[in-house]
């Protein structure tokens, strides 16, 4: 009865063995498997990134293409319309509309410089608006200061009055906060500084990067318009 019982458990003893050997056996092929197939999703992870990425910078490419397409077409449109110029006043008038035709809808105010008689500095000859312009004295105080800027450093630049309210009149002082501006330097070659103008808006309104990139087109159209013309 007793070899019996211990046969019995014997044999009970080397089937759970088996088992249990069996239960290893699957265990690790079951971690093999999930771990191949984390290998296998990060690849495809990665690879989808690498996609992602592929078609952002064809995207992004894309519409770099586009706003070089639209700025050229702008440049070409601006130029048809200096043609058209029979004076200086009608290239500050042309290009102070043609910006706000092609900029963000809204309120524009300008101020435009040419060179003085002497030819050793910038005097202010108009100003611009829509809905209307501002007065001639305001235009003068506002400006009058920023032209020794334009002359130093003769680059498209933005600017905000309120920043540095010490440069300007103290009686418009208090119209200071809220204008931004966008100075715009005409020159024919890169040396020769023959005039500006000054677009400016009301109300903490930014000049944006749309803005500043119209601005850019007329620099040297601009000026070259201005030595053609009496």
């Amino acid at each position: 009865m007793t070899k019996a019982k211990d046969r019995r458990l014997r044999g009970m003893y080397k089937s759970a063995r088996k088992e249990n050997n069996t239960l290893r056996e699957t265990l690790t092929c079951v971690r093999n498997i999930i771990e191949n197939t984390e290998r296998e999703l990060e690849g495809v992870y990665a690879h989808l990134e690498a996609t992602q990425r592929e078609l952002e910078d064809k995207d992004t490419h894309a519409q770099n293409l586009q706003n070089r397409l639209i700025l050229t077409t702008l440049k070409s449109e601006y130029l048809e319309t200096l043609l058209s110029s029979k004076d200086n006043d009608d290239v500050f008038r042309y290009t102070f509309d043609f910006f706000t035709q092609n900029a963000n809808p809204g309120a524009y105010f300008g101020v435009g410089v040419a060179a003085n008689e002497e030819g050793t500095g910038l005097r202010i000859i108009g100003c611009f608006g829509i809905p209307s312009p501002d007065s001639q004295r305001f235009c003068t105080h506002l400006i009058s200061p920023l032209i020794k800027k334009i002359i130093q450093n003769p680059q498209v630049l933005t600017d905000k009055p309120e920043e540095h309210p010490d440069k300007f009149d103290p009686s418009i002082g208090k119209y200071l906060p809220g204008i931004s501006m966008l100075q715009v330097p005409f020159m024919p070659d890169p040396s020769k500084l023959i005039g500006g103008i000054y677009i400016y808006k009301k109300g903490e309104q930014p000049i944006t990067e749309p803005e500043i990139a119209i601005a850019s087109l007329f620099v040297r159209p601009a000026g070259i318009a201005l030595l053609r013309n009496p």
